[in-house]
């Protein structure tokens, strides 16, 4: 059987394509990547920022949806909780810091009203302080950040909402880093 050059030039770049993908997909153990981002408490150096503390990177397709906001809210009613081990959480999307502010609101109005209902379960858990959204949610329109980390798929087509911005892409994942700055858990 005969291989024309053009066909085996094709099966070489497809293999090299491949191979390369996968070497610079991260994976646990990789060193997390540093970024700057705009986020709702400013502009962010996540090396400076996440210094000597682990770090829950979540990352949500937009502003304003129902799933998204009862995860967030939940994410703010543990930061008490991570605090004392010396744990904290960034957010991502790919909406404005604007809708991000916006939204804050909305989540912490939706947690007030489900915290009589989980009286029991905060205090099995020794959850106590201050519950509202302290931590940083990132804007990455540009999926910058969501690029870097391997949440955004290229072929993942975005979808437009009426609340935030229109670029609802696909970026769902779940980072744990250690404070070396090492990823040791990933749900993708």
């Amino acid at each position: 059987m005969k291989l024309s050059f053009k066909l085996f030039t094709k099966i070489l770049v497809s293999f090299y394509l491949l191979v390369t993908l996968q070497a610079n997909a991260l994976q646990i153990g990789d060193k997390a990547p540093n970024f700057k981002a705009d986020t709702t408490l400013g502009e962010l150096d996540f090396y400076d920022w996440s210094q000597g503390q682990w770090i829950i990177l979540l990352s949500h397709p937009g502003d304003f949806s129902p799933v998204c906001t009862t995860e967030l809210a939940e994410a703010a009613k543990l930061q008490p909780l991570l605090e004392k081990r010396n744990a904290k959480i960034l957010t991502l999307s790919a909406d404005s810091v604007e809708d991000h502010l916006e939204w804050v609101e909305v989540i912490n109005n939706y947690k007030n009203k489900t915290t009589t209902t989980d009286d029991l379960k905060n205090l099995l858990l020794g959850v106590e302080g201050d519950t509202d959204v302290n931590f940083p949610i990132i804007s990455d329109p540009d999926l910058k950040v969501a690029t870097l980390y391997g949440m955004y798929h290229p072929k993942a087509l975005p979808n437009a909402s009426s609340l935030g911005g229109e670029n609802k892409s696909t970026i769902r994942a779940v980072f744990i880093i250690d404070p070396k700055k090492n990823i040791q858990a990933m749900l993708t």
